[in-house]
């Protein structure tokens, strides 16, 4: 069945359908970060030279400080230490559903907004499915990646406006960090049924 009656009585025809796909979901009110309180890693910035206040990256890690070797506890890593020091190819499947509130990027008020799906040196293009004159999109789409981990674990989900005559120009993007994802004992937890996250992409910075 493409769905089922949500609330009571199945043979109310006001009752909501609920597709299968989000049948039994959590559905979160944002990001899924702010729901995990505890991150795999630490982060730290880095310095231009020494004594500088510019940030030229950042490095990420885990930091512990015992006596003595034997000492080390390793019963608080997020997972077990073997995972963390072996990097395993992974299953990236990434579902867009939908877009709103999306900035003009034309004169006519609206966008032609498509997908721009980047991992590592992949690169994944909805261009040839364009919506057209939308401020709202129902994207409905899904991606299948190939990442190694601990490696390569930016996520970049870009929304792009169509351009006959100019170069595209970028919506709004998001990033998921992967590896929090992957090392997390919170998002294990949660199961095989993944919740639904609504994400608000930052509006690109000004030329």
């Amino acid at each position: 069945r493409p769905g089922e009656k949500a609330g009571e009585g199945s043979d109310d025809e006001d009752e909501e359908l609920v597709p299968d796909w989000l049948s039994g979901r959590m559905e979160c009110p944002g990001e899924l970060e702010a729901l995990i309180e505890e991150r795999p890693f630490e982060r730290w910035e880095v310095l231009a030279s020494e004594g500088a206040s510019a940030v030229c990256g950042s490095l990420k890690g885990l930091l512990r400080v015992v006596r003595r070797e034997e000492d080390a506890p390793i019963a608080e890593l997020p997972v077990p230490l073997a995972e963390l020091l072996t990097p395993a190819l992974h299953v990236v499947r990434l579902y867009v559903l939908r877009a709103e509130h999306l900035m003009p990027a034309d004169a006519s008020g609206t966008s032609d907004p498509y997908l721009r799906i980047t991992l590592g040196d992949t690169t994944i293009s909805t261009r040839e499915r364009k919506i057209s004159r939308v401020t709202d999109a129902e994207f409905y789409e899904r991606f299948e990646l190939r990442a190694t981990l601990p490696g390569e674990a930016e996520l970049r989900i870009e929304v792009m406006d169509h351009d006959l005559l100019d170069s595209d120009d970028l919506i709004g993007y998001t990033k998921v960090d992967l590896e929090d994802r992957v090392f997390s004992r919170e998002w294990r937890e949660l199961g095989d049924l993944k919740p639904l996250e609504w994400r608000a992409p930052p509006p690109p910075p000004p030329p």
